[in-house]
Parts: structure tokens; sequence; C-alpha cells
């Protein structure tokens, strides 16, 4: 299972294909700049700058699993989300609309991402028989490095 916090890491690192996006009303994206991380309450990304069909947007990112968490939080009734220009989700299973009953470009992520990077996230947060998670790969360590820690 994906979690939201991932999906803000991946965001925030650019860690995906960012080339050929397309959103998935089939429009191209282009990711200029993904915007500031919000830790507090409203959008998750501010100020990112996007263009989407040659046409260059700025304003902010919000980021769900899938995109019908929008509205089991209740976004398309708070105004704070309605300079949301992109919502980028791992799995888009509903459309989306903004409070004035405008579409909001989707990006569903899962597409861009390298097996490897979600291999190693999977691996990470799955049951392990080991006492810490990097227990098998201390033996490819410089020793140098061992005798620091």
């Amino acid at each position: 299972m994906i979690r939201e916090d991932f999906l803000h890491y991946l965001w925030k690192h650019k860690m995906f294909n960012s080339l050929d996006l397309i959103s998935f009303s089939g429009k191209s994206i282009q990711i200029l700049d993904v915007g500031l991380p919000n830790y507090n309450s409203g959008p998750d990304f501010f100020n990112a700058k996007i263009k989407i069909d040659n046409q260059l947007w700025a304003g902010n990112v919000e980021i769900h699993v899938k995109s019908s968490d929008w509205y089991v939080h209740n976004h398309e009734q708070d105004s704070a989300y309605s300079s949301i220009i992109l919502h980028v989700v791992w799995e888009n299973d509903i459309n989306v609309f903004r409070e004035d009953s405008s579409v909001i470009e989707t990006l569903e992520l899962k597409k861009y991402i390298n097996d490897k990077i979600l291999s190693s996230y999977q691996k990470l947060f799955t049951k392990k028989e080991t006492w810490i998670n990097c227990e098998k790969n201390i033996s490819i360590l410089n020793n140098f490095l061992k005798v620091l820690v």
C-alpha cells in the first residue's frame, strides 16, 4: 500500500520520470517547479510552476493516494483549494472538481515511478525477520565507515 507521505517525497524530490508526462485527460505536463512543501493545513505544495498543454500555471499542488480522497477530505467545499493547478495521485479513481465546479488536471504518478524506487519502498515497509532493515547490506560498506559508526 502506497502512503501519501511517500508521494510527497517523490514529488518534492522529483523522483519520477518527468519527461512526457500526460494528465489523466490527455494533456501534456511539464513541471518547472514542484513548489514549496506546506506542513500546515491547506494545499500540500505552494507556488508550483507547471506548464499544461503550453499554458503556464502558477499555483498550488495537492497530493493524494486516490483522487477520491479529494472528496473524503472535503476539499471541494474549501476555498483554500480553489487555487490547485494540479492534483497528483497514485491512482485516479474519480474526476475531481474545484469549489466552482471547474475540473482539476490530474497526474497519475504510478505510471512514472521507477520500479527500483518502488521496490525499495515496498521492502522498507514489509515485515522483516531482521533486526534492522539494512542488516543484509552492511557487508557492502567500506570498513572505514563501519569503524566510524
